[in-house]
């Protein structure tokens, strides 16, 4: 079974100044497999998951073509939070999850709305 690898390279979050709050997330598609084989995030990925403490927990599951997203209202608000985020095999991989990011910690408030934060690549 192949692992892959999801190369986030950085996640930036916009707030407006009235609650609710609604950050935008941006990443970087992995390009290849924990074997170094190559991987190509539109054929081979089916989509990406976001994992965040303190929010409202996301079932879905973001399209494989999406690269920045905005998360809805009422799901951030002012506060800490640890996100990372993971990436998700097609069937012809075994459908599975990859290992999480490296974790990013940031805080939403009115003083720091629009907080910039790296995720470490794995």
């Amino acid at each position: 079974m192949k692992y892959f690898l999801l190369a986030l390279s950085f996640l930036s979050f916009s707030a407006a100044a009235d609650l609710p709050y609604q950050p935008t997330f941006n990443w970087t598609p992995p390009t290849e497999f924990s074997d170094s084989s190559v991987l190509d995030p539109l054929n081979d990925l089916s989509g990406y998951r976001l994992k965040c403490t303190g929010a409202v927990i996301m079932e879905d599951v973001l399209p494989n073509d999406v690269i920045t997203w905005t998360a809805p209202v009422g799901m951030f608000m002012a506060g800490d939070y640890v996100c990372v985020m993971t990436s998700i095999a097609t069937n012809e991989y075994g459908g599975t999850e990859s290992v999480d990011s490296n974790p990013v910690n940031f805080t939403i408030s009115q003083k720091s709305p629009n907080p910039i934060v790296d995720f470490g690549v794995r």
